[in-house]
């Protein structure tokens, strides 16, 4: 097996784009991809159950599981769970049909693969799993069991890429099931979320390390730091081609244009409101979920936020379906609610 080209990174030290004021360092080369070993787990769920909403404008689904974290829409329109307590997958249907997984650790984020397969990061077990459209799951063991990936992100060649916290890394699993590892700069970098940006580069955000990342597929890391922020949250594509994040720890939502342009807006109540989940509605607008003030909020592309509807615990990750409503995880209360008309 040939070796890998060392790989470059660029380490940029100020909020604008890239530019000749950039501090340069080069990253040990990573090793040769390895082949990951994949198994069979179960040729269906493990538990099927009709769960039975609350009435009323906002409809809640007590789930099974415990603490509800990633939400994704499937192609049919079925909200798949991460219950991260429990170690579980949930598929809940429109009409309260609820499939769940057993898995072998505790989920991450989700991502939905071309092909209508969901993926999921399982930290504890330092795998990631599959659920294909019939039900099939498998898992596939990374090379490193201490990783602890929690972000991924599905490529339209129906590759992975996949956020590695504790491993400081993120790794590119391929659909022939190589696997290459690239190594975030040393700049106290733990990515968690990870998303494929309209520039076909891999976007992520750090959780401590208080910096937004983009790496070209090649291996070439551009981070841009953030003063003062503290832990990152989810990082997501705007309706405007630009990649979103929120500020956890800070109270703010950024956004990062593809050349490196920043800007970032405060949310009423600051440290307090905890946002969490971001994704775009189709309103033209960007949704997030603030977990420590239990409300969901709109920014538009112009940075006005409004627009704060109430939820009851500790909401976490959202999406919108396409019907136009918009489901949320809440991890404190166990339950994924359905707003009809937010």
């Amino acid at each position: 097996m040939s070796s890998w080209p060392k790989l470059a990174a660029v380490v940029c030290v100020s909020l604008a784009a890239c530019g000749g004021s950039s501090v340069q360092s080069q990253v040990a080369p990573s090793p040769g991809p390895a082949r990951v070993s994949c198994h069979a787990v179960a040729d269906g769920p493990t538990t099927q159950v009709t769960l039975h909403p609350s009435g009323g404008p906002v409809v809640h689904y007590g789930l099974p599981g415990n603490g509800p974290t990633g939400l994704a829409i499937g192609p049919d329109g079925s909200i798949w769970l991460s219950e991260t307590g429990s170690s579980q997958l949930g598929r809940l249907s429109v009409s309260g049909a609820f499939a769940q997984w057993d898995l072998g650790g505790s989920p991450g984020f989700l991502s939905i693969a071309p092909d209508g397969s969901v993926w999921v990061p399982e930290q504890t077990l330092g795998a990631v799993g599959r659920v294909t459209p019939d039900g099939h799951l498998t898992e596939c063991l990374l090379p490193r069991s201490t990783g602890r990936p929690f972000g991924v992100a599905s490529g339209k060649d129906g590759s992975l890429w996949i956020a590695e916290k504790d491993a400081g890394l993120i790794a590119h699993l391929q659909p022939d099931g190589l696997i290459k590892d690239f190594q975030v700069p040393d700049f106290g970098g733990d990515p968690v979320s990870v998303a494929v940006g309209p520039d076909g580069n891999i976007w992520f955000t750090e959780g401590a390390g208080g910096a937004v990342g983009r790496m070209t597929p090649a291996g070439k890391f551009t981070l841009f730091p953030l003063a003062g922020v503290g832990f990152l949250g989810t990082v997501t594509v705007g309706p405007d081609g630009a990649v979103w994040f929120t500020e956890l720890s800070n109270g703010t939502i950024g956004r990062i244009t593809t050349d490196g342009q920043i800007k970032e807006y405060r949310i009423p109540g600051g440290q307090t409101s905890k946002p969490n989940g971001i994704g775009p509605g189709p309103d033209h607008a960007l949704w997030f979920a603030e977990s420590g003030a239990d409300e969901i909020g709109r920014i538009s592309l112009d940075g006005h936020i409004a627009q704060r509807l109430a939820t009851e615990g500790w909401p976490d990750q959202l999406a919108f379906a396409t019907d136009g409503s918009l489901w949320v995880s809440e991890f404190d209360a166990n339950d994924v609610i359905r707003i009809r008309h937010p």
